[in-house]
């Protein structure tokens, strides 16, 4: 009589293979990374920015390491306004507009090049110096750019009025193209964030100050800027108009 095993009753497939080494290592499951307990209801505070000077200054070198000599920021910020601006002068210069000559539509291509404006302000310049009045602007615009900033800018804003295009950027968009070493872009948005960060007067001075006034508070916010990175070694406004704009764009 066959001896009976209660393996037997037990598929060949399904028995248990006797025990012995793995040849290979069960993955172990995934879990996330132990993180730092926060309390219920707290939040987290980012660092905080410095103040004043060396807050525009940090916010600018964390966008462009390199300084004002970060290839980038020259790529981006220098070496297109630059031919934008030898463009200008080809089509229009100082003393040719102050005589009255000159092109303007060939002036607008240039001011398209620049990217200096943002959409609502380059639609006012082109009805500008596309309109009767252009050579009007942009004989103003010389006298402007020759120091008489009073007068300059009384005679650029009645030229701008007939097509609504009296706003800072469009008035002084093309006199900082001529001489950037000494005239500078009014964009009301960096260079107020850049007023109430240093808590200057041109942050007031923009929401209830005279024309000229303003203007003037604005050269005195780029001179103690160009003080405040002295050693970086700015070569005229046009990299003072890239220090404002990478300090005032979030992140």
């Amino acid at each position: 009589m066959e001896s009976f095993h209660p393996d037997a009753l037990i598929p060949e497939a399904q028995r248990i293979a006797p025990a012995g080494p793995r040849l290979f290592a069960q993955p172990r499951p995934w879990t996330a990374p132990r993180r730092a307990a926060v309390p219920v209801g707290a939040t987290r505070v980012p660092a905080r920015e410095p103040e004043g000077p060396a807050g525009l200054r940090a916010r600018f070198l964390r966008r462009h390491p390199g300084g004002f000599a970060d290839p980038l920021f020259r790529l981006t910020e220098r070496a297109g306004r630059l031919e934008a601006r030898r463009r200008l002068l080809r089509a229009v210069s100082p003393a040719a507009a102050e005589a009255g000559a000159g092109d303007p539509v060939a002036a607008l291509a240039a001011l398209e090049a620049a990217r200096l404006l943002g959409p609502e302000d380059a639609e006012a310049a082109t009805r500008l110096l596309r309109g009767r009045r252009a050579r009007a602007f942009l004989a103003a615009a010389a006298r402007f750019a020759a120091g008489g900033t009073a007068a300059g800018l009384t005679a650029m804003r009645a030229a701008a009025a007939p097509d609504a295009a009296g706003r800072w950027p469009v008035l002084t968009a093309i006199p900082f193209l001529w001489r950037p070493d000494a005239h500078m872009l009014l964009d009301p948005g960096p260079a107020g964030e850049a007023a109430r960060h240093l808590d200057h007067p041109l942050a007031g001075r923009l929401a209830a100050g005279g024309p000229a006034e303003t203007y003037r508070a604005l050269l005195q916010l780029c001179a103690e800027l160009r003080a405040s990175v002295a050693d970086l070694a700015p070569t005229d406004n046009l990299d003072l108009l890239g220090l404002l704009r990478a300090a005032a764009r979030p992140g």
